[in-house]
């Protein structure tokens, strides 16, 4: 506790008064939204107390708000890392720079964790003041989840701090580059095409997700003014998975030419098929997490599972095919307009078994195919 009381007092208290101004802004945004937008600028005479309300309203009860303050809290946080790790740098923190590691890794984490906090204060006060308004409401989902986030992000930045002031080198640049501590995190042959994309393919990562979430906006603002809005829902779902034909390429074009030696080990070929698909579900968890805070729950079952199944069945494509991009592309144009054709007629719950067998079918006959060894 006492760590973490010198931490503050050293570091804290200097980041309020530069970020003074980014609190601000963005309080004045969100009052921007939830006052002008959400009530078209108009409050009631003899309800003037709706000004103080409308916000945690629509924190509460608005995922759009929701994301928009979980967003300014993500850069609120990389605030944080980017202010702590060039004040390191300084001479006056040089201190730090030797006490904190001779303390147990344990103490430090605590105390990392309490500063961070304390950066916090701001966002801890919104949601304190949020929850108890979900209590009232008696809607208390949005405000578990942003607990959750908080939580994470303060973990995870105590682990950034304790990597900076352990394990790092101090050099003379004071500019935090994210890219270096992703190069220094551990890497395992199931999650090393992760760290390609940051590296490497952020460009293609980036305007696949585009072109993702205008898919998910087009089914927000239509799925209410349609008779079949499950179909609609497949039909996105698959148009999902072809916006990721391209990092799909990537991912065995990458495990092709610097993960050939899993094909040596003693991995059974269920086990990497597993992995295969716990990857895949995180490259579309961000759509997944949109869709569960925007969506009813009946358009959340069919979505993930759909898109999921139909991603590994476009990868396994490329077992039968050299890996060439225009074969690639053109089985991928076939792939969807099957699956549209059954779509049309109502088999997108069958389509989900489907695409799951006939996935694992190709990935286990033809993992092991001496065309597809990197030793022969």
């Amino acid at each position: 506790m006492s760590l973490a009381k010198y931490l503050i007092k050293s570091f804290g208290q200097e980041f309020y008064k530069i970020n003074a101004g980014f609190l601000i802004v963005s309080f004045i945004l969100i009052i921007g939204y939830g006052l002008f937008i959400k009530t078209a600028g108009h409050i009631p005479t003899g309800q003037e107390r709706t000004i103080y309300l409308i916000l945690l309203l629509s924190f509460v009860q608005s995922p759009i708000i929701t994301l928009m303050a979980s967003s300014l809290w993500l850069i609120y946080t990389l605030k944080c890392w980017s202010y702590v790790w060039k004040a390191s740098c300084l001479e006056e923190h040089t201190f730090w720079r030797y006490s904190t590691n001779a303390l147990p890794i344990s103490k430090q984490f605590t105390a990392w964790c309490l500063f961070q906090l304390y950066l916090f204060v701001p966002l801890v006060i919104y949601w304190l003041l949020a929850t108890i308004y979900g209590l009232i409401v008696g809607n208390l989902m949005i405000p578990l989840l942003t607990c959750l986030y908080l939580v994470v992000l303060v973990i995870f930045s105590a682990l950034i701090y304790l990597y900076r002031f352990n394990f790092s080198k101090f050099k003379k640049e004071y500019r935090f580059n994210l890219m270096d501590l992703v190069r220094e995190l551990p890497k395992t042959p199931f999650n090393a095409f992760f760290y390609e994309i940051f590296l490497k393919q952020k460009t293609p990562f980036f305007i696949t997700k585009i072109l993702s979430f205008t898919a998910l906006f087009i089914l927000l603002s239509s799925i209410s003014e349609i008779d079949e809005p499950l179909r609609l829902t497949a039909i996105i779902a698959i148009t999902l998975v072809a916006s990721h034909c391209i990092l799909i390429y990537l991912e065995y074009k990458f495990s092709l030419n610097h993960l050939y030696f899993i094909q040596q080990l003693p991995y059974s070929r269920i086990r990497v098929y597993a992995q295969l698909m716990l990857s895949y579900f995180v490259l579309l968890l961000p759509e997944y997490l949109w869709i569960y805070l925007m969506f009813p729950i009946s358009v959340v079952l069919l979505f993930a599972p759909l898109s999921l199944t139909g991603m590994l069945l476009i990868r396994s494509i490329l077992y039968f095919k050299s890996a060439a991009m225009r074969p690639f592309l053109k089985m991928t144009f076939i792939w969807f307009s099957m699956t549209l054709t059954l779509i049309l007629f109502d088999l997108a719950w069958a389509l989900i078994l489907i695409n799951l067998a006939s996935s694992f079918a190709c990935f286990y006959l033809m993992f092991y195919k001496r065309s597809h060894l990197a030793i022969k």
